[in-house]
């Protein structure tokens, strides 16, 4: 699968990393942060992410990162299903 990409900044460092994109925060431990920079990108592969139902708050993890948007589109591919999600900023990761 391709990965999701998220461009953002270096929020915070230490054994663990923060990076602001779009108003929300993306927390990871510092050894995998490999940017030289304050500019980062951000990758998550589509095996690590995990599709909610938003409505349904009870069921959503708190400790994982997140991003709320709208399923626009959805593919069975033989092996998986594919989902394609709107975020608020426009971006189709």
């Amino acid at each position: 699968g391709q990965s999701n990409l998220i461009q953002g900044t270096l929020a915070t460092s230490g054994d663990v990393v923060e990076v602001a994109a779009f108003g929300l925060s993306f927390k990871m431990p510092s050894q995998r942060n490999v940017a030289p920079g304050q500019s980062v990108v951000v990758g998550v592969r589509p095996e690590k992410i995990t599709v909610f139902d938003a409505h349904d708050e009870t069921k959503l993890p708190s400790t994982h990162n997140r991003i709320y948007g709208t399923v626009t589109d959805v593919s069975y591919t033989g092996v998986s299903t594919q989902y394609l999600v709107e975020t608020p900023w426009g971006q189709s990761p």
